[in-house]
């Protein structure tokens, strides 16, 4: 990764610098996906999926999951089946009138280097759709 910046200085000589900055940027953990999009039809069950993996080199347990704002969604975290590494974190809406909702999920980590995760949540609930008769 490398990123620059201007900055301006008080020599009359030369009263701007640019700054580049390069390092490695290494992944914590694969979060796949990092927001999840949830859109159904009032009345109907939804919800979404995501998963996370440590990178070994960052290997890391789960305390903890829960929605932010906690009104229209619940969390729930499992560990991934026997000899897969990570979790798999189910996300179910509670909205049942149409319209649309944001809320983080918060995830709290044994790590010192990273302990909280978060992953967004957008839903959008639609109005069903009637079968006419006639």
């Amino acid at each position: 990764m490398s990123k620059g910046a201007r900055v301006k200085t008080n020599d009359t000589g030369k009263p701007e610098h640019i700054l580049t900055m390069t390092g490695r940027v290494e992944k914590f953990a694969n979060i796949t996906p990092r927001l999840l999009r949830m859109v159904g039809m009032a009345g109907q069950p939804m919800s979404g999926l995501a998963t996370i993996t440590p990178q070994k080199k960052y290997d890391f347990k789960i305390i903890k999951a829960f929605a932010e704002k906690g009104v229209d969604i619940k969390v729930n975290l499992a560990p991934r089946p026997e000899g897969t590494p990570g979790y798999i974190l189910t996300v179910e809406n509670l909205k049942k009138t149409i319209g649309r909702y944001y809320d983080t999920v918060i995830i709290k980590t044994d790590s010192k280097l990273k302990p909280i995760l978060k992953i967004k949540v957008y839903g959008n609930i639609i109005k069903s759709k009637k079968k006419e008769t006639g």
